[in-house]
């Protein structure tokens, strides 16, 4: 069964290193972990902004991947230039979709696994709710 997290998401600031120096240039991204501890309510924390996890619709493109502390994780990206994290297991069930690296424009909603941060189709939700009635 997937669930989603109904916990706040954190987003993070966009930055790169100048002369040994982090530079935030203004863009924000989901953050796929982050040190923070989770905070109560909606909120920012030095470069990271917590938000209220609700479902949104995205046109995504697969980026790449990226090895974590203990997972693999795909990058996606919306035509904003944001960035967002999937799990191995969700991209697996969801290549049978793409179309040249692109994935439709779909319903997604935050997971959380761990201290991890990723997104799942909101429609697996609605499947499962929809099952238990």
């Amino acid at each position: 069964m997937k669930k989603h997290y109904k916990g706040l998401i954190p987003y993070e600031y966009s930055y790169y290193y100048e002369n040994g120096e982090r530079v935030i240039y203004g863009k924000m991204s989901m953050a796929n972990w982050t040190g923070h501890m989770e905070p109560e309510e909606a909120c920012v924390q030095e470069d990271v902004t917590w938000i209220e996890n609700k479902p949104f619709k995205a046109q995504l493109t697969l980026k790449g991947y990226e090895k974590g502390r203990s997972a693999v994780n795909f990058v996606l990206t919306d035509s904003l230039g944001h960035t967002y994290y999937i799990t191995l297991k969700e991209m697996f069930d969801l290549m049978p979709t793409l179309d040249k690296g692109v994935i439709g424009n779909e319903d997604w909603i935050y997971a959380k696994k761990g201290t991890n941060y990723s997104i799942i189709p909101y429609k697996n939700i609605h499947e499962t709710v929809d099952n238990l009635q």
